[in-house]
């Protein structure tokens, strides 16, 4: 089972409980990538452009994709291609948490480890807007990520294969 969602939509939360109802292993890939690479988020951003950590983002995709297990995803990997791509053929569940952009906004406008925090709230936006159709288009479901985390598993619950 995949999350995928803008910043904010909660998919780190949502995949760690979920891991415990059905007794699964969680796997965040930004914390996987940030493991495989022994460098924070913004430090990869910063070195590599985000072209640089796009490719590592979907090296560490190919690395657990098969496994049985919950993956949440970064917000933006629906924008590289190869990341995509895997993805769009996988047979696992695809869950989108669709969240409203001023609540996503409102979860992460201050947090230093997501590098495009740093973006004005209008290209944030913008950003959140061209990403919507990606998102729905990967996704097998979507499921509204504004609710409780206990509804919004109860709701992929619902949907699970």
């Amino acid at each position: 089972m995949i999350l995928i969602g803008f910043m904010g939509s909660g998919k780190t939360t949502v995949g760690i409980e979920l891991a415990k109802i059905l007794d699964k292993p969680f796997i965040d890939l930004d914390q996987q990538i940030v493991l495989e690479n022994n460098m924070k988020i913004p430090d990869i951003f910063n070195k590599f452009g985000e072209a640089g950590f796009r490719q590592r983002e979907y090296e560490t995709l190919k690395n657990v994709i098969e496994k049985d297990a919950i993956i949440s995803t970064g917000g933006g990997i629906i924008t590289y291609p190869d990341s995509f791509d895997l993805l769009k053929n996988i047979s696992k569940d695809i869950f989108y948490l669709e969240i409203p952009f001023e609540i996503s906004f409102n979860r992460i406008k201050n947090d230093e480890n997501r590098p495009l925090t740093k973006s004005k709230k209008s290209d944030l936006k913008k950003i959140f807007e061209h990403r919507i159709p990606l998102y729905k288009e990967l996704s097998d479901y979507s499921i509204n990520g504004s609710e409780s985390v206990n509804e919004i598993i109860h709701n992929i619950l619902m949907h699970k294969k």
